[in-house]
């Protein structure tokens, strides 16, 4: 949302809520398009949708709005954008600025740190949602392991499916796919993510699709500890 005007995200709004009745959970992410005003016209409007979620509705540097906003309305206030390091939780915190916070174990940097997040949301009583990319299942394995790993992510709804946005399908239970970085997707079924079992992170990379992604006319990079 965000990049249709206020009218037009009301009404897919309106639509979507009518097609999949008042039990389904529904989630908005307006990624910063919003100015405060336009997000607090916009979420009034909503309200009556029962909206589960609006994640970032303004842009990242606002958190001041952000706390603003989340007083006038009945929705609940996610942060994303605005929370890059620690420093800004804690700002977001100290400015009562969001009802929950989305977490992505790269932008934390890994399953240690991403768990020292929940930690602290945790103590301030802040819900906690991890958001995905449209990645492999390499990065979906990690956040799924990331949230079993603390009992306070799991008392929320999570978003993890990158892999079935890649791929375009609901499930991978029926689903044969070769052309991922793994030989064998997370499972996938009837709206659930299954935990890969096995060493790290029980997943085995799919070799023979590697010469597929390399860059060509690039130089190889080294890293070292």
């Amino acid at each position: 949302m965000g990049a249709l005007s206020g009218d037009e995200d009301v009404e897919n709004m309106r639509i979507i809520r009518q097609a999949v009745g008042p039990d389904i959970q529904i989630m908005i992410d307006a990624n910063g398009a919003w100015t405060y005003y336009d997000a607090l016209c916009i979420l009034r409007r909503m309200e009556k949708y029962d909206i589960a979620v609006a994640e970032q509705p303004l842009p990242w540097w606002d958190v001041d709005g952000l706390a603003r906003l989340r007083r006038k309305v009945n929705v609940p206030v996610f942060a994303d954008e605005s929370a890059w390091e620690l420093a800004d939780l804690l700002r977001i915190i100290d400015k009562e600025a969001a009802d929950g916070l989305f977490i992505k174990v790269a932008k934390a940097g890994g399953i240690s740190r991403a768990r020292k997040w929940v930690g602290i949301a945790r103590a301030a009583g802040l819900s906690v949602s991890c958001g995905c990319m449209t990645g492999s299942s390499f990065e979906a394995a990690a956040q799924a392991h990331f949230l079993i790993s603390d009992e306070w992510t799991a008392r929320f709804v999570q978003e993890n499916t990158g892999p079935l946005t890649v791929y375009n399908i609901l499930n991978t239970v029926d689903e044969d796919i070769t052309t991922d970085l793994a030989k064998k997707l997370p499972r996938y079924e009837n709206g659930f993510m299954w935990v890969p079992e096995g060493p790290g992170l029980g997943m085995e990379l799919n070799e023979d699709v590697i010469p597929k992604y390399i860059s060509h006319g690039k130089q190889s990079v080294t890293i070292t500890a």
